[in-house]
């Protein structure tokens, strides 16, 4: 029997067809959160399909993840609506951590974007992501960055440069992650790849991550952006972050690493290093080798081994003037083994500076977070060590050259609310020498702005007999102690802090870094800042400082009153003058000082930006115990014609004459550094560094009771140039190829003192 086709079954039938093609759209639908709306718990998105990281967001992922949009301007305006429009995207699966930026822009031109090495992206438009793992509000890792998606990573307590302590980072955590970034008719793009593998996180079955996105333009004004709303009047960035949720399925991994090194080097230099006439000699080429081994004890603790470790920088210091100096100079850690979880270490006295370790043999380190408590230790064997010797009015470096001992141990326990107490044990071994430094110490959060931080050391020292080498050097056994306490308040408008500081006259830290000892030192700042509508001052703040230092013996030693205003400017202008007066007790001589700074600073473009300092007053010159008319100025300029392209130019001056006009000294550095960059992985650079010091004898040292009188050098020139050829594949990954001059002229030509070529090629294994 045939029936005939009913319309009305036919419109149900296509009806319900099309009902079941909308099922999977609207199971994919994206979720939308909105900062402004306060939507901040964020359910995470696990995808199936990883996206190719290439800049361009067209995969699936990007539909199916989660979407952020509706950020506020937290700086210089107080959570208002931006100026434009960014919207963030974020997901994962059982490998990655995935997010993505859509950066709109009325003006893509005025996109700043540099094609630049790591770590290097300031000034530039950026975008970040901060990952709060444990959810603790005490310590998050920062992913940042810019329109060509060079990567820029660290680590924040979340307590300091506003908002988030996002900034100028450093490099103390270098994770292996992927990126890539473009720009757009619209503004610019970038995605990025995390494995869980760079990254420390609770093992748990599903968790919980503090979260906040932040991005950074600067216009005519340096302008932040964050997803989250920033209440002022609370001193904890952290614990105002949002929350990611839902995150299934994922383990932090127990991985092994192994990065291999391997280094070939010819020195050459001078046969009599004392006499600038003798004959040139290149020695031979001398390879070498060494590997340093990661492992995971468990998923929250990382052992490093490093055996004859490549503890080589390619970049070498910038010069710093060491003419007329009270104070041992003192330089920025850059040696991957000690930048590697550097952070876990640090205290408010600087009791651990790896820079006296010069020349290790192995190094070992333990760095780790489990529950509330944080724990680091490293132990080190340097062939070729340095000390810091301080006393109650100076400090010097000197080189020991022998072997010593390095053992540090480092723990943090959680207290309440982003509140912590601490424990710091450190030791240095050298021959029958030793210094022990243990003690505690504490940061505690009083209500929403206020803070109380403290640390209390106790030194036990048995010197070497070396006084060849130092007169402190006597073999004396001592024991000491050294404290500090800090109350502060931080708020976007009025700030203030009051320190008090006490250091023994026989506290040493081998370990550290001390410039003076016998002081106790009182001290207090308050500034406040104004915030004008419609104005061309985005923000200006004065501020007032004061110290006063006695030693133990009761004697006031210094004392400075300080009184200054800051200005910051449409433009990226900024201008700070600050006046001073002072007092010195410098080997039983008294000196008044005065002196007026002013510095001035600014990126205006994306081609161009600047610093500069200068300052006159008084001075004490330290050779003669005379007071001075003191000059100094310095600066930098960097250029960038086009975006892979970089010029950078500084230099540092000071001028001394007495008060009678003659001239004492006169010391000058100059450094110019190109970089051409290729790719992000790739690029070519080149220093030189050139230095006068002219001074005049008959000033510079006076005759002694003995009427004697020391030998000066009146003229010294030294010029250094430094050529380097790096890829980089990641962090670890790295091939360089560099060549180092080095000439010195005494005092009428230049001789050719030192060369050096190197080749340097180390390859990251993770398991």
């Amino acid at each position: 029997m045939i029936h005939r086709f009913s319309p009305r079954l036919f419109k149900v039938v296509v009806c319900s067809l099309s009902l079941l093609t909308l099922i999977p759209s609207v199971l994919l639908a994206q979720t939308v959160y909105r900062g402004d709306n306060g939507e901040l718990q964020i359910q995470a998105v696990k995808v199936s399909i990883p996206p190719k990281i290439d800049g361009i967001l067209d995969d699936p992922i990007w539909q199916e993840a989660a979407q952020l949009t509706g950020f506020y301007e937290t700086r210089p305006g107080e959570n208002i609506p931006p100026p434009v429009k960014t919207i963030a995207y974020i997901a994962y699966d059982d490998e990655n951590f995935y997010f993505a930026f859509k950066a709109y822009d009325p003006k893509p031109k005025s996109i700043r974007a540099t094609m630049t090495d790591r770590d290097n992206i300031w000034g530039d438009d950026c975008v970040g992501i901060e990952l709060d793992t444990f959810n603790d509000q005490r310590r998050a890792f920062q992913f940042q960055l810019n329109p060509f998606g060079i990567q820029a990573d660290s680590i924040t307590s979340g307590r300091r440069g506003g908002p988030g302590g996002w900034g100028r980072g450093g490099s103390t955590f270098d994770a292996i992650w992927y990126s890539a970034g473009r720009i757009t008719e619209d503004g610019w793009e970038v995605e990025a790849a995390i494995p869980f593998k760079s990254l420390r996180f609770q093992n748990k079955p599903e968790q919980t991550w503090g979260i906040n996105l932040v991005r950074q333009y600067p216009r005519e004004k340096e302008r932040s952006f964050n997803y989250t709303r920033i209440d002022w009047h609370n001193e904890c960035y952290l614990c105002q972050e949002a929350s990611l949720v839902g995150l299934n399925g994922i383990k932090p991994s127990q991985n092994i690493e192994f990065v291999p090194y391997m280094t070939a080097i010819q020195n050459g230099a001078l046969s009599d290093s004392e006499d600038y006439s003798s004959p040139f000699v290149n020695e031979k080429v001398e390879a070498d080798g060494g590997i340093d081994f990661r492992y995971g004890l468990t998923p929250n603790l990382t052992l490093n081994f490093a055996f004859n470790p490549d503890f080589n920088q390619v970049e070498s210091d910038v010069d710093q003037l060491d003419v007329n100096l009270r104070y041992a100079l003192s330089f920025p850690e850059k040696r991957p083994f000690f930048l590697e979880g550097a952070d876990y270490f640090n205290t408010s006295i600087n009791a651990v500076y790896t820079r006296t370790i010069v020349d290790p043999k192995y190094g070992i380190k333990l760095t780790g977070k489990e529950g509330n408590h944080t724990i680091g230790f490293f132990s080190a064997y340097d062939e070729a060590t340095s000390a810091i010797l301080p006393d109650a009015e100076s400090s010097e470096n000197i080189f020991l050259g022998k072997g010593a001992f390095y053992n540090i141990f480092r723990y943090k326990g959680d207290i309440g609310e982003n509140s912590y107490w601490g424990f710091l044990l450190t030791d240095k071994e050298f021959e029958a020498a030793y210094n022990r430094v243990l003690g505690f110490d504490g940061s505690f959060r009083l209500g929403k702005v206020h803070r109380f931080n403290f640390q209390v050391l106790r030194s036990y020292t048995q010197e070497l007999e070396a006084t060849f080498l130092s007169e402190e050097l006597d073999g004396e056994k001592y024991a000491d102690n050294a404290m500090e306490m800090r109350f502060s308040r931080s708020t976007r408008r009025w700030s203030y802090n009051f320190s008090y500081s006490d250091y023994g006259e026989d506290f040493k830290a081998d370990a550290g870094f001390m410039r003076r000892i016998d002081t106790r030192r009182f001290s207090s700042r308050t500034g406040y800042n104004f915030y004008p509508q419609d104005s061309f001052v985005v923000n200006w703040e004065p501020s007032f400082s004061f110290n006063r230092t006695y030693n133990h013996q009761g004697e006031l030693t210094d004392e400075e009153i300080q009184a200054g205003i800051d200005f910051n400017l449409k433009g990226q202008i900024g201008i700070d003058i600050n006046l001073s007066k002072s007092f010195e007790l410098y080997e039983d001589n008294t000196f008044n000082l005065h002196s007026l700074s002013f510095h001035l600073r600014g990126e205006p473009s994306k081609r161009f930006s600047f610093f500069s300092r200068f300052s006159m007053g008084s001075g004490i010159n330290y050779n003669s115990l005379r007071l001075a008319r003191r000059t100094t100025l310095g600066g930098h300029v960097t250029l960038k014609p086009i975006s892979q392209l970089v010029f950078n130019f500084s230099t540092s001056r000071q001028d001394f004459n007495t008060e009678e006009g003659s001239e004492i000294f006169t010391a000058q550095t100059f450094r110019i550094k190109t970089v051409y960059q290729f790719s992000p992985r790739f690029f070519i650079r080149y220093i030189i560094q050139y230095r006068f010091v002219n001074r005049n004898p008959l000033e510079f040292f006076y005759e002694d009771e003995d009427d004697d009188e020391e030998e000066v050098t009146p003229w010294e020139e030294r010029f250094d140039s430094c050529f380097l050829v790096s890829y980089k594949i990641n962090p670890q990954t790295v091939f360089f190829f560099g060549y180092n001059d080095f000439f010195f002229n005494p005092l009428e030509r230049f001789y050719h003192t030192g060369r050096t070529f190197f080749v340097k090629m180390s390859y990251n294994f993770r398991l």
